[in-house]
């Protein structure tokens, strides 16, 4: 298994902190109706629609990598035993003709 990187991920997770904090420390919270409501909407809403479609992109990302994983190992097993076979399949043939 992989060890996590901290210094790999740390900026990582400094910006989208700095996404999600962002709107709070400019706008504070408030609404005095003076924005108009596609800003309000993209600073109420956006960093939480960015977070869900950067966690649904890393969760696909990591099911299909470990699958691609599983799916090497599970051929390479299924040519190992396609190999045994054969040579038990020869061998069974060759004690049958004497």
């Amino acid at each position: 298994m992989r060890r996590i990187n901290y210094r790999e991920v740390l900026p990582h997770f400094c910006a989208v902190f700095a996404i999600i904090i962002y709107p709070a420390l400019v706008f504070g919270g408030q609404d005095d109706g003076s924005r108009p409501f596609l800003t309000n909407f993209f600073f109420s809403w956006g960093p939480l629609i960015f977070l869900a479609i950067v966690w649904i992109y890393f969760m696909r990302k990591i099911r299909f990598g470990k699958q691609g994983d599983y799916m090497k190992r599970a051929n390479a097993h299924m040519d190992k035993v396609e190999e045994l076979l054969e040579r038990i399949a020869v061998s069974i043939e060759k004690n049958n003709k004497q």
